[in-house]
């Protein structure tokens, strides 16, 4: 027997990778003239230097004991191969996603595949220890992966903390030369700042979850964009924008009248910008019911009020509106009411 040879047919034999799975070489035995021997694979025996008689899955020295035929007699013939522990760096380490800042340690879940994708166990196959992950930064928080077990080896990856998003951001008309932006405030962020549309106009920062932009146009869309920052020691990090479009109110007209003639009254007012209208009300008491007895276009300045009756006194009062869709309207302030004699 111990001129007998043995040998194998697999690739990078007597040294083999774990691989979870069974490993069971292609044993070949010849003489020493090179006839090959006839084996019966179903009575070979392993022995494995780590975890003993019959595993041939875990990392060690594994010994088989190959029963061969010479001629009539019968005899045993040995071969020890290794069962060697897999490198991390064949696995692949699905990327972290980043996370956002929360002043307490960050800890994501590190998913490791093994080179037929299937996923390694965290405190089997591999530990997982954290360091610079409180912080905000980009890349800097880090995660080592050490190999257990049946893996060797040591990886370090890296993920980003961001300052959290801004939600639930909404914005409305204060007045009209005014838009008064919210959101869902977030008490573990510094701060806001709040830029226009296109980021080229920084409108201001904030500690609250509410802000006032003023010095608008009236009746005029606007888009606004606000993001979160967070201030260390490391420096300042900021979270994505997010946006929202908001349109400032219609103004309040300013209002004047007399009465040029018998039966009627005239009234005047400023034009408002960016209106699609004026509506005229009138009542016959200045704490009366107003009702509405004209619709003017944007280009009108007066409304003349006739077959009234002479001597009495009428009150007016106008607003005006802008037209943003069909069928739908946004109305200004009523201007204060004034009294009219008719002559």
């Amino acid at each position: 027997p111990t001129m007998l040879k043995v040998t194998a047919t697999d690739a990078g034999y007597p040294n083999f990778t774990y691989t979870g799975s069974s490993i069971k070489p292609h044993f070949v035995v010849t003489t020493p003239d090179g006839t090959e021997l006839e084996i019966d694979k179903s009575k070979i025996t392993y022995y494995n230097s780590s975890t003993g008689a019959g595993d041939t899955t875990s990392i060690g020295d594994v010994t088989a004991t190959i029963p061969v035929t010479i001629g009539d007699k019968s005899t045993k013939v040995t071969a020890t191969y290794y069962i060697n522990s897999k490198s991390l760096d064949m696995c692949k380490i699905t990327p972290i996603k980043a996370n956002y800042y929360t002043g307490s340690a960050i800890k994501p879940t590190v998913i490791v595949l093994n080179e037929n994708n299937e996923q390694l166990k965290q405190g089997v196959d591999y530990s997982v220890s954290y360091s610079n992950n409180v912080n905000p930064g980009i890349n800097t928080a880090k995660v080592k992966i050490v190999g257990l077990k049946d893996y060797e080896g040591t990886k370090t990856e890296t993920f980003s903390i961001i300052a959290p998003n801004v939600y639930n951001l909404t914005g409305t008309a204060k007045n009209e030369s005014a838009v008064q932006l919210s959101w869902l405030k977030n008490n573990k962020v510094t701060g806001y700042e709040i830029y226009s549309g296109d980021e080229k106009k920084k409108y201001g920062t904030t500690k609250d979850s509410t802000f006032t932009v003023v010095g608008l146009s009236s009746a005029t869309s606007y888009s606004f964009k606000v993001r979160s920052y967070v201030v260390t020691a490391a420096g300042t990090t900021y979270g994505a924008f997010t946006s929202v479009d908001a349109r400032t109110g219609v103004g309040k007209p300013t209002i004047s009248g007399t009465s040029y003639g018998k039966t009627r009254a005239t009234v005047q007012w400023n034009g408002a910008t960016n209106v699609s209208g004026y509506e005229i009300y009138r009542s016959t008491s200045a704490n009366g019911t107003f009702r509405k007895i004209a619709v003017m276009p944007a280009t009108a300045g007066m409304y003349s009020d006739s077959g009234l009756t002479s001597g009495s006194t009428y009150y007016y009062k106008v607003r005006a509106y802008d037209k943003i869709a069909e069928n739908t309207f946004t109305y200004g302030e009523f201007s204060d009411a004034i009294p009219i004699i008719v002559r």
